[in-house]
């Protein structure tokens, strides 16, 4: 089925003024003809003599003389169409001139609009049109910067696998070859992770806003998130557990709160020392001035100097201890997911001055203002 031609914004514009100049024309024209036929008609029967003859006389050369004042009104609409059309063009030649600057540009040409002398009307859609490239530039950088990031980070993890695997094909002994496959699946769950948290920002920084937030209970999730890191806090001897407290329930998206305490958690037991201790707490802030829910995650590990606490959120910075292989895009996630739930992100000292807390507090739902 052959699509339909658009209909022309300059044909309908001319329809419309056309019709409009013809029906003020027709009012125009029957009122000067009646007003005319009306004077001339009185104006002539103070000089003829009032005789039927010279009545029906009377009335033909009125006629005679308001047609004859309607002559000019007639060579005058041929002209008026004319003019119409080329003021019409006129008016129209700047919107087309910007559709030229728009066919004509280049498809990697994502430079705002400058066009100079933009008609008041046309110019919401110039500045519609340059958001727009602002969206398309950022998408298009946020793009680069992920295949970057992933052809970089993903570069070691592989050849780390390749490494290993050749030495396990080459490994005289038994033994020798299960370390390698064991280095190789250690790699795999390696790369798998990194691969995980690229895909997680790479949907999470084009958002602005949570599509479809809902009320989440934030215990549950923790409880969850506990729960997903136990055998690996075990295995590193780590005293992992959710202290006791009630539900706090929050308007967000539930499965990217769940991604951010699998972060939290997964950083926290990383990097406590064997034999530490990780404890995370749901809680109500200032309760005293109306309170707002607050999720902490407090741990014995190294913690994270003041100075450097700002850089911890920058993306693939893994800090000076390197005790444990990570990608360092963790809390970039956690950060950004903070935003998206306009929740406030804050790295302090854990209890005494060791290890690190973290805390995330969750705007109120009567403002939705983010606490400090």
């Amino acid at each position: 089925m052959t699509p339909s031609r658009p209909p022309s914004l300059r044909r309908r514009l001319i329809a419309l003024l056309a019709a409009a100049v013809l029906l003020a024309w027709g009012a125009t024209a029957a009122f000067s003809y009646l007003d005319a036929h009306r004077e001339i008609d009185a104006m002539l029967g103070t000089h003829l003599p009032a005789t039927p003859g010279a009545a029906a006389l009377r009335a033909a050369l009125a006629e005679s003389i308001a047609r004859h004042l309607l002559h000019p009104l007639l060579f005058a609409v041929p002209g008026l169409a004319a003019a119409i059309w080329l003021a019409v063009g006129v008016g129209l030649a700047p919107l087309g001139r910007f559709a030229g600057e728009v066919e004509r540009r280049a498809p990697d040409n994502l430079a705002p609009l400058a066009l100079t002398r933009v008609p008041r009307e046309v110019l919401p859609l110039q500045q519609a049109l340059n958001a727009l490239f602002a969206r398309l530039r950022q998408s298009r950088e946020l793009e680069r910067r992920f295949t970057a990031d992933a052809a970089h980070e993903l570069r070691t993890p592989l050849a780390a696998i390749r490494t290993q695997a050749e030495v396990a094909l080459n490994a005289d002994d038994r033994a020798q070859a299960r370390r390698a496959l064991a280095n190789v699946v250690s790699g795999a769950e390696r790369a798998t992770r990194l691969v995980e948290q690229l895909l997680t920002l790479a949907r999470l920084d084009p958002q602005t806003a949570l599509e479809r937030p809902q009320p989440v209970g934030l215990r549950a999730l923790a409880h969850d998130a506990v729960a997903a890191q136990a055998p690996f806090a075990a295995r590193r001897n780590i005293d992992l557990g959710l202290l006791p407290g009630e539900e706090r329930t929050v308007h967000g998206d539930p499965l990217l709160l769940a991604v951010l305490l699998r972060n939290l958690v997964d950083n926290a037991v990383r990097y406590a020392p064997p034999g530490g201790r990780v404890d995370l707490a749901v809680e109500e802030a200032h309760a005293a001035s109306g309170g707002y829910p607050l999720l902490r995650v407090t741990d014995s590990g190294p913690g994270i100097a003041p100075a450097a606490r700002e850089q911890a959120f920058e993306r693939f910075h893994r800090g000076t201890d390197n005790r444990e292989e990570g990608s360092g895009l963790g809390l970039s996630i956690v950060r950004r997911i903070a935003e998206l739930h306009r929740a406030a992100l804050t790295l302090d000292d854990g209890p005494g001055g060791r290890g690190l807390t973290v805390r995330v507090g969750f705007p109120p739902p009567a403002d939705g203002s983010v606490p400090l």
